[in-house]
């Protein structure tokens, strides 16, 4: 079927010499997808930051360990979305390239700069949040120590 068509026809195009030009379509169809798919991370970014930063101002009224909780699930599925997009951009890329080196050059890179790119993104949310955590923690103990004062 498909796989035996698509076999004959990179064949001729290798006797035409024209799979150079394939191979730079793919490649840039391939980029393409990445950067939808790195688009619609970093939509899925900036809303999931919204959340938290919602969480965390409730987190005055709620428990302070359902809020960790809850910064740990989003966090967990920030990895989960980035990983899903680079195993996307991988099998468009192995679909398209086959076992050229030039596949394995760019997947090689792909992984790398996820996790570059995640490892930023979480020390960016951990940072912004430290802060928070403190902040919160530090009113809850000014608002017992006033509570007591006011109960002697």
């Amino acid at each position: 079927g498909d796989a035996l068509q698509v076999q004959a026809a990179l064949e001729a195009a290798e006797r035409e010499g024209v799979s150079d030009c394939i191979l730079k379509l793919a490649v840039s169809q391939a980029g393409y997808q990445v950067a939808s798919a790195r688009e619609q991370h970093a939509a899925w970014v900036r809303e999931a930051q919204e959340r938290v930063a919602r969480l965390m101002s409730a987190q005055e009224d709620g428990s302070q360990q359902n809020c960790q909780d809850r910064l740990a699930e989003v966090r967990a599925r920030l990895q989960e979305r980035q990983f899903a997009h680079r195993r996307c951009a991988e099998k468009v890329l192995s679909a398209r390239l086959g076992d050229s080196d030039i596949a394995l050059l760019f997947l090689t890179f792909g992984a790398w700069s996820s996790l570059a790119s995640l490892q930023r993104v979480e020390g960016e949310v951990e940072l912004e949040y430290r802060s928070r955590f403190e902040s919160v923690r530090t009113s809850a103990r000014e608002d017992r120590a006033r509570r007591r004062a006011a109960a002697r």
